[in-house]
């Protein structure tokens, strides 16, 4: 890829994902970003951590088949992040990283990292190049604010994981989603992609209901997470 030389903290991202070069460019939305990218139509696109209820992709599988298949592989790493998975390690030749969660909503950057192979994608590093890089200014702010995020993230991971816990014993509740629990259907790709934890979401059904309900966690008290879920779960009749 061509272009400017690779920032510090570019670098940084590029470390963590496994990338060959990182850009961190103005993005707008998600799908504003990628189709400004134009990706071939047969693009597989997958979030390294997402959907409802959430789930974790098997890239193990399915990066392999889609690049026997000649098609692009772009891995959505917004909710994981750099600091929780390395999909261009995994036969992602793209990943996207919004980031917002880091700087705070509405900050409209993200860092588009490129695989060592990606020249192997028709137009992909062009098209990367092409887009509006951040500003001096936008680039220090991000360096100031990447470690305290790292701490929130691994506090929500925890945080998930005492709630995930709570929620796998408690009788009203009949079905539940976690990728951290050794019982969740995508536990080993999980295991697999992420790492220094299993994300901040948690998904849970109750008895009788055909919906998933969602537990974002973040606050940084577990514990008091748990009682607010209890008594809504009891004022619920359950």
């Amino acid at each position: 890829m061509g272009g400017r030389p690779q920032s510090e903290v570019e670098r940084g991202f590029s470390q963590r994902v496994g990338a060959r070069r990182t850009r961190v460019v103005r993005a707008g939305s998600r799908e504003g970003l990628l189709s400004r990218l134009c990706l071939p139509g047969d693009a597989l696109v997958v979030p390294t951590l997402g959907g409802m209820p959430v789930g974790v992709p098997d890239l193990r599988v399915l990066a392999p088949e889609a690049r026997g298949q000649g098609r692009a592989v772009v891995a959505d790493n917004t909710l994981a992040s750099s600091f929780g998975a390395a999909p261009l390690r995994r036969g992602a030749h793209l990943a996207v990283e919004l980031l917002d969660p880091v700087l705070g909503e509405g900050a409209g950057l993200a860092a588009v990292s490129l695989s060592r192979d990606s020249r192997r994608v028709a137009g992909l590093d062009e098209a990367v190049d092409a887009l509006d890089g951040a500003s001096a200014g936008e680039l220090e702010a991000l360096v100031a604010a990447l470690p305290a995020f790292d701490l929130r993230r691994r506090a929500a991971n925890d945080e998930a994981m005492v709630v995930a816990c709570y929620l796998r014993c408690h009788p009203a509740v009949s079905g539940l989603r976690y990728p951290g629990l050794p019982d969740d259907p995508d536990h080993e790709a999980a295991a697999a992609l992420l790492f220094d934890g299993f994300g901040p979401l948690v998904d849970f059904r109750l008895a009788g209901e055909a919906s998933w309900r969602r537990v974002a966690c973040g606050g940084g008290d577990a514990r008091g997470l748990v009682a607010r879920l209890e008594a809504r779960l009891c004022r619920q009749g359950c």
